[in-house]
Parts: C-alpha cells; sequence; structure tokens
C-alpha cells in the first residue's frame, strides 16, 4: 500500500471550479519633507503647516494630511488568482500511448477496465491536491498510480496541471490500519459529488 502526499500548498475547499488565492503584503513608507525649492525657515514653514491645517479645518474636511513631515506607513496587497481544473478536466487529461495498454497487458485487465483504473489514480492525485492532505489509494489504484510513475514526463506534467507535485510514500500494508483509506473514501464523495466506485475502490 502507499500514502499520496503533496507538497505544502493551499487548499482549496470548493467542489467543482476551484479557485486558490495566495496573498502577499508589502509595506511601504511615504515620507514628505520641505520643500528644498521654497527655501523656508523652520519657523515659516511650521507656521504654514499651522494654518493649512487650520484652513482645512474650517472646511470640514477630513482627507489626511499627507504634508506632515512624520513618515505615514500603509500596506499594499498583491492577490493571485489561480483557476484550478475541474474534475472533467481531469478526467479528460490525456495519457501517453502506451500507459494504457501497458496497464493492460502487465496486469491481465481488459482495456476499458485499464483505462478506469487509470483514471481514479488520477482522480487520487487531484483529491489530494483540492482536500488538502494524504490520501490512501485502494490497492487497484495504487497499482495505476505505479504505472502512472513509469512515465515521468507525464507524471510532471500532470502534477503541473493539478497543482502540485504528489510523492509516493510507500507504506506496510494501509496506513493507520485503513483509516486513512476510508477517510479517502469519504473526501472523494464530499468534493467529487460522487462516491467512489466500488470496482475500484472496493
Amino acid at each position: 500500500m502507499a500514502k499520496a502526499q503533496h507538497q505544502q500548498g493551499d487548499p482549496v475547499k470548493e467542489t467543482w471550479a476551484h479557485v486558490r488565492v495566495r496573498q502577499a503584503s508589502v509595506c511601504m513608507t511615504v515620507a514628505t519633507a520641505k520643500p528644498a525649492s521654497a527655501r523656508l525657515t523652520d519657523a515659516a514653514w511650521a507656521s504654514a503647516q499651522v494654518r493649512q491645517q487650520s484652513a482645512q479645518d474650517n472646511q470640514q474636511r477630513k482627507e489626511p494630511d499627507f504634508k506632515q513631515r512624520a513618515p505615514f506607513k500603509g500596506c499594499l496587497l498583491f492577490v493571485t488568482i489561480v483557476l484550478m481544473p475541474t474534475l472533467q478536466d481531469v478526467d479528460s487529461y490525456p495519457a501517453p500511448e502506451m500507459l494504457i495498454p501497458r496497464i493492460s497487458n502487465e496486469h491481465d485487465y481488459s482495456l476499458p477496465y485499464a483505462e478506469g483504473a487509470l483514471r481514479e489514480a488520477k482522480r487520487m492525485l487531484y483529491l489530494s491536491i483540492v482536500a488538502g492532505e494524504a490520501v490512501s489509494p485502494s490497492e487497484l489504484v495504487d497499482m495505476a498510480w505505479h504505472e502512472m510513475l513509469m512515465f515521468t514526463r507525464f507524471y510532471q506534467k500532470f502534477a503541473n496541471f493539478i497543482g502540485g507535485f504528489i510523492h509516493h510514500d510507500p507504506t506496510p500494508g494501509p496506513p493507520d490500519g485503513g483509516t486513512m483509506y476510508a477517510r479517502t473514501k469519504k473526501l472523494y464523495e464530499k468534493h467529487f459529488g460522487v462516491a467512489p466506485d466500488p470496482k475500484f475502490w472496493p
């Protein structure tokens, strides 16, 4: 058995069209100095500032006075929106020409059954991304995952497509005595809106 663990990222809890938002804040400092061209004395500068403030108060203006000599500290917020593929996009992601026949020949499955096993392996990897946690495949899905790993370029491109590289961590039997596997099937139904096919997820 094995478990799938993706690299740390932002978990997404929506079901179909997923959006991940990454935020980064950059603080800035804005300081207004006395204009060099004005050639005012400190006393004249202070007096002008007082008169300006008084005029603003009389007009009942609420805008901040950006000509104060003390620095003003603010914060800029940058937001990056990354669109996640849908489950249909994942299912239709093209596999290498030799992958499905390899699953069929190596494990004595029909081509349609091998195709279904590959579909469930792709869904399992995608589930780890959208659920934001490690998941555990069935033995059949794990077998299809092993075959995907044989095609390293395809596997890397698929990882980029779903938004995270999934590492394969072998375990001596079901992780947690099967607890993680049971949770994986619940996560499958929660995020995909359908129960896992018992032919591939007994």
